[in-house]
């Protein structure tokens, strides 16, 4: 990417917890970086899911009481942003999987590995305090928190934040800063006035808040199992939200894209125990049977960027 361009910003956000937000973030980087962009991704739910459970990074790091009873925060504190402190991110490394030219030879494997490092922004139950504390104005807190995300342009192609499941202070600084937004919606007993809600309140604050960057969403149904009855009323209730933007008074101009359901297959759930990004995970251990979720997560990567 020429250095006069501006990196772009993807927040995975919805209003409700245990969707796959964690999933997503930490799969779209990837997708990312194995296309060659310069990626970054950003833990800022205060419950750290993606940080503890998918990386395995335990809060003590993040800060130490000293002898004399101050408290030293690490350098890769999120909380630093309220502290005027540099944040610097973990370098995560993975593997990338390149097509072997001289497959079909003898004793020549289908891939060759190659080490990719993603840089990544760990988060901490102290970003929930630092935001809620009265040492800054609300407005203050958001400004702080867009600083940040908007300083990660000049300094990266693809920026993925992993957003808390509320419309507070943490994900308004997000949609400020995003060109679109990734919303998982799971196909089980679906809450469609939570989503009509989750649409109004989005629309309000998109003029309130100045959201002028914010220029698509694109939808996610996920945990899709086909022979399930429910599950496909559901799917075929979120197809019908672009409809529901039609009728908002600011949403209606955005675009919004429903990708192809994303099955419920146990790969997804066994990778963060393993501590491994989604796609290596699979290419590792089970390539024959779930290849097709790459392709899938590739093709939400290039809806997010068009």
């Amino acid at each position: 990417m020429s250095k006069d361009v501006l990196g772009e910003v993807y927040g995975v956000t919805v209003q409700k917890g245990g969707v796959g937000k964690s999933t997503f973030s930490q799969a779209l980087a990837y997708s990312f970086a194995n296309q060659g962009y310069k990626t970054v991704l950003v833990d800022l739910d205060p419950q750290s899911t993606l940080t503890g459970a998918f990386f395995g990074y335990s809060y003590g790091a993040f800060s130490q009481t000293e002898d004399n009873g101050s408290i030293e925060y690490d350098v890769s504190n999120i909380t630093n942003i309220f502290r005027d402190t540099d944040v610097e991110p973990i370098v995560v490394k993975t593997t990338k999987h390149l097509v072997n030219p001289n497959k079909g030879k003898m004793l020549q494997p289908h891939y060759l590995e190659e080490e990719l490092e993603i840089d990544f922004y760990p988060s901490n139950y102290q970003l929930l305090s630092a935001t809620e504390s009265d040492d800054f104005t609300r407005e203050n807190k958001i400004q702080l928190l867009y600083k940040f995300i908007d300083s990660l342009k000049t300094k990266y192609d693809r920026i993925v934040i992993d957003s808390p499941p509320s419309f507070g202070i943490i994900t308004t600084s997000i949609l400020k800063a995003a060109k679109a937004i990734l919303i998982p919606i799971p196909t089980k007993n679906v809450d469609t006035d939570g989503m009509v809600g989750f649409f109004r309140t989005l629309d309000k604050i998109y003029i309130t808040e100045n959201l002028k960057d914010l220029s698509k969403i694109v939808l996610i149904p996920n945990m899709f199992d086909k022979r399930v009855t429910d599950a496909k009323e559901t799917l075929t209730e979120i197809k019908r939200i672009p409809n529901l933007l039609h009728e908002t008074k600011n949403l209606r101009n955005l675009s919004c894209k429903v990708m192809d359901p994303f099955p419920q297959k146990a790969c997804i759930q066994e990778a963060p125990s393993f501590k491994l990004f989604l796609a290596p995970y699979i290419m590792d251990f089970h390539r024959s049977q779930n290849q097709d979720l790459i392709l899938k997560i590739d093709n939400i990567a290039k809806e997010l960027t068009n």
